[in-house]
């Protein structure tokens, strides 16, 4: 098959036919995950290999594969293909990405990259196997690397291999948004500036900290902090684990919150989430979270409340992302509609806390990034860069 005049369709439409390319949908996310980087803690930035920015422009490079792209009736009758001259072929496109990223990484030690890069529908896939048209997404990723820099060439602990699947993820999610993100033939520029206007309308932003506030301003109805208080603004001046202890109703919650501001307003985080064991401590806890958030930023932001009946508490309507209708599923696979379900339920309910500036709820919600649950990495992503206090 001549693949000169062919074109790649990355989704499809709601009456079925061909949308956005793998080209424009790639450079898409690409543009939104150079946007979520530059957002982030410049101490995170540090720890992190710029060519995860093309890692997550590669996430669906796989979908240039046939078995993928005859999932679409209105491509198959394009290019007259025959049901029986893709039969049998891998339809499974993040197995085609990570078989593609991993040949171009070209070393065993940096396999894990490649794995990464194919977990954006919320777990990891398997075992990859070679696939045809294979010089057509190198031709592709070429392109993306020309744009965005070198892939990784060095291995990396699994932190910052989570966190950058949690970082492609979210930056597909956004890059999905079919109102964002038409199918349009954008430049380089427009597509980086829809990025960050993207990014604006769900709220993601950094935070901007009034500065040099006291204790006193911080909690207007305290009149000057206690022995504990004042140590715990003392000491906690950079990221590190810290244990704050003393009896009831000492100010320990006013104690954490103070320090929480101090590593703010130093930027050494962008964020709160604040974790407690129940929905009734979380609800009560959110109630003194928000003041105290009203007085720290320079700007309006409300913090979120994440725990499974939160959604009775939400006063704020939920944004929502609004994906492209997708047909890449057959019998045996089905997950891109799920995938594009999982991103409207991060951003379009309760659990949206974890990715918002400012949260407050159970533990469990934050534990969830360390077990084998579903998109556990969005959860290390969210909360990565953030003050996590845990009461």
């Amino acid at each position: 098959m001549d693949l000169s005049n062919v074109c790649f369709w990355a989704k499809t439409t709601h009456d079925g036919q061909m949308g956005i390319s793998v080209r424009d949908h790639c450079l898409n996310v690409g543009c939104v995950a150079e946007a979520l980087f530059e957002l982030l803690p410049p101490q995170l930035r540090t720890l992190l290999p710029r060519g995860i920015i093309t890692l997550a422009a590669l996430h669906d490079i796989g979908k240039i594969s046939p078995g993928f792209q005859a999932k679409c009736p209105a491509w198959r009758a394009k290019y007259r293909i025959e049901p029986h001259e893709v039969a049998g072929r891998e339809t499974d496109h993040a197995k085609i990405s990570q078989y593609t990223v991993a040949q171009m990484l070209g070393d065993s030690r940096l396999e894990n990259w490649a794995k990464i890069v194919a977990a954006h529908h919320g777990t990891l896939p398997g075992r990859w196997a070679p696939e045809i048209w294979e010089e057509e997404r190198r031709r592709l990723a070429q392109e993306l690397i020309a744009e965005f820099g070198p892939l990784p060439d060095q291995p990396a602990e699994d932190a910052i291999l989570w966190f950058t699947a949690g970082l492609i993820t979210v930056a597909d999610w956004i890059g999905s948004d079919e109102q964002r993100f038409p199918d349009k033939l954008w430049c380089i520029a427009q597509r980086r500036q829809k990025a960050r206007e993207a990014l604006a309308h769900i709220g993601w932003k950094q935070i901007t900290p009034k500065q040099s506030l006291s204790f006193s301003q911080l909690f207007p109805r305290l009149r000057e902090e206690n022995s504990l208080q004042k140590a715990a603004m003392e000491i906690i001046t950079r990221p590190g684990i810290y244990v704050i202890e003393g009896p009831m109703g000492f100010g320990k919650t006013e104690a954490a919150l103070a320090a929480a501001y101090k590593l703010i307003e130093a930027g050494c985080a962008n964020g709160l989430y604040f974790a407690l064991p129940t929905r009734v401590t979380s609800d009560r806890i959110h109630e003194r979270v928000q003041p105290f958030v009203n007085q720290i930023c320079a700007e309006a932001e409300q913090v979120r409340l994440v725990h499974s009946a939160s959604w009775l508490l939400e006063t704020a309507p939920p944004l929502q992302l609004r994906p492209a209708v997708q047909t890449d599923r057959d019998d045996e696979n089905d997950k891109a509609d799920e995938h594009a379900r999982a991103g409207r339920l991060w951003f379009g309910s309760p659990k949206r806390a974890l990715l918002a500036p400012f949260g407050v709820g159970t533990i469990d919600q934050a534990l969830l990034g360390v077990v084998a649950a579903n998109h556990f990495f969005v959860r290390q992503f969210g909360l990565a860069g953030k003050v996590v206090v845990l009461d």
